[in-house]
């Protein structure tokens, strides 16, 4: 579990931070290049919405031409990803004062179950260490070790 909230983690990251200059790219935003739909052997695969800050607020998987997944993202008022809904899970994301990421917690309504991560910074800003609970009760911790 602790694998795939550290990838969702990433992925999310890099979705927001994307630009690509692919022709299925369209200009909305004052210029700004937003991707729109990705298009796999003519059929739609996966189509993205963008609010009026461009940022990415709701994305749509299709299979054989039917919506198969969705997932809406929401923001706190600096701008920072708060809130990620898909599949029966609503993950949050906290930060600090100074716009550092704090806890990432996963809940999963059908079930009532709960995932959740702390995160502590070394001098860099870097995370360092994120302790893990579920349901409330620590499980462990991941330490984080950077190279130069």
């Amino acid at each position: 579990m602790k694998k795939y909230q550290v990838f969702f983690l990433l992925f999310i990251l890099s979705l927001i931070a994307c630009n690509d200059t692919s022709d299925s790219i369209t200009s909305i935003n004052e210029g700004k290049l937003l991707l729109n739909r990705v298009m796999v052997d003519g059929k739609l695969y996966k189509e993205f919405s963008y609010d009026a800050d461009a940022k990415l607020i709701q994305m749509n998987e299709y299979y054989n031409d039917s919506l198969s997944n969705s997932e809406t993202y929401q923001y706190n008022s600096d701008g920072r990803l708060e809130k990620r809904i898909h599949d029966g899970f609503v993950d949050t994301f906290e930060y600090n004062e100074n716009g550092l990421l704090i806890s990432y917690t996963s809940y999963y309504s059908r079930t009532a179950k709960q995932w959740n991560e702390e995160y502590q910074y070394n001098s860099s800003n870097q995370i360092q260490k994120g302790i893990t609970f579920y349901n409330g009760e620590k499980r462990g911790y991941v330490e984080y070790q950077y190279d130069t």
